[in-house]
């Protein structure tokens, strides 16, 4: 279970697409991709961890970043219904 915020647009039931914000942005960064492949996909966009409606960093997970931003991935990808998480297709960029 992922306690990161999880936005989704489409059908469920098609092909999963996760978008992935960069270092300034949120979830609320993709809506030219929401609106051209919704139609086609099942589009998730996670607002990672400090970032959105998601949950802040405490001194724990802040002291293992890069570890941490994995396993809230991990659980994202986990967190989806099978056969979605079977092979999604993701797509992230950064404006930094």
């Amino acid at each position: 279970m992922t306690t990161l915020a999880l936005h989704e647009w489409g059908n469920p039931a098609a092909p999963a697409l996760l978008l992935v914000h960069g270092l300034t942005e949120s979830a609320a960064a993709w809506p030219d991709a929401v609106a051209g492949w919704s139609s086609r996909y099942h589009v998730l966009a996670v607002d990672l961890r400090g970032h959105g409606m998601s949950p802040r960093w405490d001194d724990e997970a802040l002291n293992r970043a890069p570890q941490t931003m994995q396993e809230d991935l991990e659980r994202v990808l986990s967190s989806l219904p099978e056969p979605l998480s079977a092979r999604p297709i993701s797509s992230a960029r950064s404006t930094s």
